[in-house]
């Protein structure tokens, strides 16, 4: 709007009347200046703090992708997840040792076919769509399952995608194992530790085991058949046995075995053993309960009429005979009576339990006493022994 010449004449005149206003006017245009300038802050300060708040509101956890709200596909259960779930049986999980990957044996409802599947390996499977009875294959042509997780008695299974089911693509289902399978009975590895005996700890080999036996400080001994004879093992807590069709032998590995076992718990009365097949998903407990030690007669029925010959010899009479004994010496209580054991190989012989019976060791002259150890035929009881020696 423009002023006309008499607007502009009127206005210098009020000015000149009234100087005042001229400062009036400068100061209302400066106030409206600054009051413009604070508005225009303001809101560009609220616009940036909404865009904020929004870009705060627009951000996730990634990981949830595929759970919840952000699933991707729908979790009812499909008809073939239904079938999937019922249909398919967890029979059981291998045990065996050295396994790379966990390992489930499946089987299928009202059929005798069974299928053993490996963590990250893919099964094949036949559906039919009508009954919805479900068959192992051995070709991809209709459904594949992948083993995506084997935790304890859990399997999770993944459909991998296919033509015949594309909307069941990646969905998942778990399996989880219903009881145990147990070995039949009369399976000969099974039998054999259902007749051994337990001993507990060999106290000869605890107190005088050399460089080889002292190995087996701190195991206990298991006794079992083998015809007519019977032979040891040494075991501890979380030991496995290997089956070799014959008998039962350590072994760290039971790669090729039919049978396997594992010591799982000793305790002062019992010991008990997990027996498996050989790949390892049946499997039945074995409880052996210890043997009561037959304790060692007394110490004067021994010997008597024990004279010093050295700082190192003794004559004694040890049952029905006379000896003359070292320190050092063993002596054996055999089926004819008392004998020495006068060689490193008959020593070891006892060790293992091809020499058995009553064992005397004579360890050192102390003073005017024999000292030494008397040990029961099975080494689970021990006696030590003082006899005063006589002057002659």
């Amino acid at each position: 709007m423009a002023f006309s010449n008499n607007s502009e004449m009127w206005i210098d005149k009020q000015l000149v009347r009234f100087p005042w206003a001229a400062w009036v006017l400068a100061l209302l245009c400066l106030v409206v200046f600054v009051i413009s300038v604070t508005a225009d802050r303001g809101g560009k300060r609220v616009g940036e703090m909404n865009i904020q708040k929004s870009s705060e509101s627009a951000t996730f956890d990634l990981n949830k992708i595929g759970t919840g709200p952000l699933r991707l596909k729908g979790s009812g259960a499909s008809p073939l997840l239904i079938a999937l779930t019922h249909r398919l049986a967890m029979l059981g999980k291998s045990h065996l040792p050295g396994s790379s990957a966990p390992t489930v044996l499946l089987g299928i409802s009202g059929s005798q076919e069974q299928c053993k599947v490996s963590l990250g390996e893919s099964l094949f499977l036949t559906v039919d769509e009508n009954t919805q009875q479900v068959e192992f294959s051995s070709s991809p042509q209709e459904l594949v399952i992948k083993a995506t997780a084997i935790d304890g008695d859990k399997a999770v299974f993944t459909i991998e995608p296919c033509t015949l089911f594309p909307e069941e693509a990646l969905r998942t289902f778990s399996i989880k194992k219903e009881g145990s399978l147990l070995l039949e009975q009369g399976f000969p590895p099974l039998m054999a530790l259902e007749s051994s005996l337990f001993w507990g700890p060999d106290l000869l080999i605890e107190q005088y085991g050399g460089a080889e036996f002292g190995l087996l400080k701190g195991h206990v001994k298991i006794e079992l058949p083998d015809g007519n004879h019977s032979y040891f093992l040494y075991v501890k807590e979380g030991a496995l046995l290997s089956w070799n069709g014959e008998r039962w032998h350590q072994q760290g590995d039971s790669e090729g075995g039919s049978a396997f076992a594992k010591v799982t718990s000793i305790t002062q009365q019992q010991l008990t053993i997990q027996v498996y097949e050989g790949a390892g998903f049946t499997s039945s407990p074995v409880k052996i309960m210890r043997m009561t030690a037959s304790p060692a007669g007394p110490q004067g029925a021994l010997l008597s009429n024990v004279h010093r010959r050295s700082n190192s010899e003794v004559t004694g009479s040890i049952g029905k005979k006379r000896m003359i004994l070292k320190e050092g010496d063993w002596v054996l209580k055999g089926k004819h009576g008392w004998r020495k054991i006068g060689s490193l190989r008959g020593i070891d012989a006892c060790l293992a339990h091809e020499l058995r019976g009553e064992l005397f060791i004579f360890d050192r002259i102390e003073g005017d006493q024999l000292i030494g150890n008397i040990f029961d035929e099975m080494r689970t009881s021990q006696t030590p022994i003082r006899i005063p020696l006589k002057k002659r």
